[in-house]
């Protein structure tokens, strides 16, 4: 996705924005998926994982929205407002990916070595069950 917004706005060759259109496009169909199966998978009680589940896609309509008022006809027919500012946010979604991936990675990292085996002090068995992705011996997805 990155990469074909990025050709969409750095050439004017009519060609080239037409393939771009096709990486901007695959890349976009794969992104949320992907993304909403990897923050379930990462969600543990229930409960967060339906909060995760309605609110990655809640945060996804934004884009619908923000399409309606950055792709407007002044602006044909490069687009070059709309382009650059899905270049921008999806460039920082990947941003966000990777820094997630860093912490998640470090966190199991944590577990693994005991240091989150604190959160099952003093805790009763059922306020053991519920503590969800909290439990030290949860692991994330990377």
């Amino acid at each position: 996705m990155v990469v074909g917004y990025a050709m969409a706005v750095g050439t004017k060759n009519t060609q080239v924005r037409y393939a771009a259109c096709f990486l901007s496009i695959t890349g976009a169909c794969n992104a949320g998926p992907m993304l909403i199966s990897w923050a379930t998978g990462n969600a543990a009680p229930d409960t967060v994982r339906a909060v995760a589940t309605a609110f990655i896609p809640g945060i996804g309509a934004f884009g619908s929205i923000i399409a309606v008022w950055t792709y407007l006809p002044i602006d044909a027919p490069d687009f070059h407002n709309g382009n650059s500012l899905n270049l921008a946010t999806s460039s920082l979604a990947c941003l966000f990916v990777l820094v997630l991936v860093v912490h998640l990675r470090r966190e199991n990292w944590k577990r693994e070595r005991g240091e989150r085996d604190y959160r099952l002090v003093g805790k009763t068995a059922r306020e053991i069950e519920e503590l969800g992705h909290l439990h030290p011996e949860f692991r994330y997805q990377v």
